[in-house]
């Protein structure tokens, strides 16, 4: 059978999770698909495991390229009208992506869907953003333990409801679960690759949106998302994300959308936040409140601007 979908899965250090998501994938999923998986260099036994599947697509990459290369590597070899980012982290519940592939087939101006996301909890996830500027990048960076009520007064407030039960245009999705029309994505040359990881996800929508097509979320499709569970146990954390690759994406983005000038301000911006986290921390006694504080005062004060990139849509 033709595959009408082809599901886009990327891996590193992944064998923890990536059996349980692909049994969830067969298990609940009627629509004829084809599996690409991207290992990124994995050194556990994630390759191990994969390649013994003869239904699923297989690249093993030498080295971690990221997160947009590897799907766009997983994009030429796809099949099908729809193309399904799936973290591997991930597990798909009854007929999930089923009811993605039957809402954009009822919905001509939708171009990219993502389904209602869980925790291992069974609490609700955001999973869509608003378009974001150096002034939420800003404010996201900073904004964490006492200033986190501080950056909600900064910020506007999004006007959906990730609780809601009817379908709802929203900005920006997660790639961690996003349907997307495969013409679409081949129309903006997929993800770009000047982004790691973070970032790319956003910046995808936004193109998406300036040629005409709508983003929504859909709650009655589900899956549940464990949430950095690849991340390695030493990695410094920023809004719960490796903090160095979060960063510099936020200011390639800032750079793509606003200009190096606006980079450099961001830059200055997180150094001077960073030092003052750095200073008060030495004000606490020594506990894990403190450590925290610094370790985030260092990341927003050591990590680099990245070097300017070749241009790229």
């Amino acid at each position: 059978m033709q595959p009408d979908i082809s599901i886009l899965i990327v891996t590193h250090n992944s064998a923890a999770q990536i059996s349980a998501c692909l049994d969830s994938l067969a298990r609940h999923t009627d629509t004829a698909c084809k599996i690409i998986l991207v290992d990124n260099a994995s050194s556990d036994e994630t390759l191990e495991q994969v390649s013994a599947l003869p239904s699923i697509c297989l690249l093993a990459n030498r080295e971690n390229t990221g997160f947009a290369v590897a799907i766009n590597q997983a994009s030429r070899l796809a099949e099908g009208r729809y193309l399904y980012l799936l973290n591997p982290d991930t597990v798909i519940n009854d007929a999930a992506i089923d009811r993605l592939v039957g809402f954009l087939d009822t919905h001509p101006n939708v171009g990219i869907c993502a389904p209602r996301i869980l925790d291992a909890t069974g609490r609700i996830r955001h999973n869509c953003f608003g378009f974001e500027t150096p002034w939420s990048f800003f404010w996201f960076g900073v904004g964490a333990g006492p200033l986190r009520s501080v950056r909600g007064w900064m910020l506007r407030h999004d006007t959906w409801n990730i609780a809601a039960d009817k379908p709802q245009l929203v900005e920006a999705i997660t790639g961690a679960a996003m349907l997307v029309r495969r013409e679409l994505f081949e129309e903006l040359n997929g993800l770009d690759e000047r982004f790691f990881m973070y970032c790319e996800d956003g910046d995808l929508c936004w193109r998406a949106q300036r040629v005409g097509w709508q983003a929504m979320l859909v709650p009655d499709a589900v899956v549940t998302h464990i949430g950095g569970a690849s991340t390695p146990d030493r990695s410094a954390l920023l809004n719960g994300m490796i903090g160095q690759h979060l960063l510099q994406s936020r200011y390639r983005y800032t750079e793509k959308y606003w200009g190096r000038l606006a980079a450099w301000g961001l830059r200055l911006a997180y150094s001077m936040a960073g030092s003052i986290f750095w200073l008060v921390s030495f004000l606490l006694t020594p506990t894990q409140a403190r450590a925290r504080l610094q370790q985030h005062g260092r990341q927003l004060l050591m990590t680099p601007l990245p070097p300017r990139c070749r241009r790229q849509s």
